[in-house]
């Protein structure tokens, strides 16, 4: 597996660095779920805390968490931030079978929406 199995973007980088910034969370999580099509889902949440069973990868000043299982799936994956009008989202390419994109979410409050 490769030292940092996801990458970001220049933007998102900028980005996650500005939801970051706050000091109200510790990173990112990524993790992954099986759909019924025998895909993967992903999801990022912002976290205060990290689990033991989590690796963290630094990624441009970014602490990106995630459990094995999902850096192997996310393996060559990359997170760019794409802006639609007045909205922006985050989307994730590679690593997986299709293209993904994904929202940022507190892990309280739920996860983002993801679909190719």
């Amino acid at each position: 597996m490769n030292d940092q199995p996801v990458l970001l973007s220049e933007p998102a980088a900028t980005k996650l660095k500005e939801i970051l910034s706050d000091g109200k969370h510790k990173g990112i999580r990524l993790s992954i779920k099986p759909t019924e099509d025998g895909a993967f889902a992903p999801s990022m949440f912002l976290v205060d805390q990290i689990s033991d069973d989590e690796v963290v990868f630094d990624q441009k000043g970014i602490p990106l968490l995630m459990d094995q299982e999902t850096a192997e799936v996310l393996e060559g994956a990359e997170i760019d931030v794409v802006k639609e009008g007045d909205e922006e989202h985050f989307v994730l390419s590679g690593g997986l079978r299709g293209g993904c994109g994904c929202g940022c979410g507190d892990e309280a409050e739920g996860s983002c929406g993801c679909g190719e």
